[in-house]
């Protein structure tokens, strides 16, 4: 995955993806531990996971996709999280722009 595809990140985020064999959109969320605890690394993964769920997963198409969020997106606010989400599903062209 790291050697082909793209990589788009934002403050908070950082997404790599890649076409894939399935004809489904496959997303993966990998939380590192930055010194947090586990509570904190899985409150942070069920977060992103749920946004990128319900806001771009059926725009997604037939890629692959790992999301990993930046040490900074631990004390993000949820708003902003989705505000981040959102704008990486408009520049993976899973959201179409609005205007």
């Amino acid at each position: 995955m790291r050697a082909e595809g793209k990589r788009i990140r934002t403050s908070l985020l950082e997404v790599r993806v890649a076409a894939s064999p399935r004809s489904i959109p496959r997303v993966a969320v990998v939380v590192g531990k930055h010194g947090h605890g586990s509570v904190e690394r899985n409150r942070l993964k069920r977060r992103v996971r749920e946004l990128v769920r319900t806001r771009i997963l059926a725009g997604l198409g037939a890629t692959d996709s790992v999301w990993r969020p930046a040490p900074a997106a631990y004390e993000a606010t949820f708003a902003l999280l989705e505000a981040q989400v959102l704008s990486l599903g408009r520049t993976l062209g899973a959201i179409p722009l609005e205007g």
